[in-house]
């Protein structure tokens, strides 16, 4: 059995709304299922592992200290060299928004002293991410229980 195509012009706009309307459907339901199933963080109190290539860890601690240890990226100074580790440690809190601000009171990279610094770190969807400004060289961390 051969199916026609409509001859009347009002028949082929509505099957066009319908298909509109159908991918808007589906396109929005793709979304918020994506949406729920991102990690959510409501605390950033917890452990931090660096992400892809990079090796660290940053540990946010409930009394508002921190630690960053065996980290392959300068976090202060946003560039990576072979082999260099950076640590650190010092105090973070939250202001109003969704950064963190972390008072480096202490830290070192590949064994040399850093001046010690106060910064913003946007902790978006479950991440910590720093990096330079133009974005060419960044190190990203994720929480390992997002739960927490």
């Amino acid at each position: 059995m051969m199916l026609r195509e409509s001859t009347n012009p009002g028949a082929r706009g509505v099957s066009r709304w319908r298909a509109r309307f159908a991918a808007f459907a589906v396109g929005t339901s793709v979304i918020a299922v994506l949406a729920a199933c991102a990690p959510h963080v409501t605390s950033p109190v917890g452990v931090w592992e660096a992400t892809g290539g990079d090796s660290g860890t940053v540990v946010l601690y409930a009394d508002g200290r921190f630690r960053a240890f065996d980290v392959s990226y300068n976090l202060l100074a946003d560039y990576r060299s072979g082999g260099d580790l950076f640590l650190a440690t010092g105090q973070w809190w939250i202001d109003d928004g969704p950064e963190i601000r972390l008072r480096f009171s202490r830290a070192e990279y590949g064994g040399r002293r850093v001046d010690p610094v106060t910064m913003a770190v946007p902790f978006p969807i479950g991440t910590l991410r720093f990096g330079d400004v133009e974005g060419i060289t960044s190190i990203e961390f994720k929480k390992l229980d997002p739960d927490e």
